[in-house]
């Protein structure tokens, strides 16, 4: 009639083995929530932040006329193109251009 009582050996071993499997969660949890996180600055800085501060490409040959006719204020030559700012850029693009 009288139910065995856990021995307190056995209910420890459960509760150590209850906050194992809780701690293995908040860690999974953890390192999901940086994962997602990552995910979307990564998304945000590719769609929204690297859009506007593209310039507009131009061809070399017409670099070449706007420097001719002093459009060009600063130029920038790199290992991967020349970059350049205009006195009047066209009204849809940005200051900034790659040539």
């Amino acid at each position: 009639m009288n139910e065995p009582e856990s021995s307190p050996k056995k209910r420890d071993r459960d509760d150590e083995k209850k906050r194992q499997e809780q701690t293995r969660r908040q860690f999974r949890f953890g390192i999901s929530y940086l994962i997602a996180s990552l995910t979307a600055l990564w998304l945000f800085q590719v769609f929204v932040v690297a859009p506007q501060t593209r310039g507009t490409e131009i061809p070399y040959s017409e670099f070449k006329k706007k420097l001719a006719d002093a459009q060009i204020v600063k130029v920038t030559i790199g290992e991967r193109g020349i970059v350049g700012e205009m006195k009047n850029p066209l009204p849809n693009s940005r200051r900034s251009s790659s040539f």
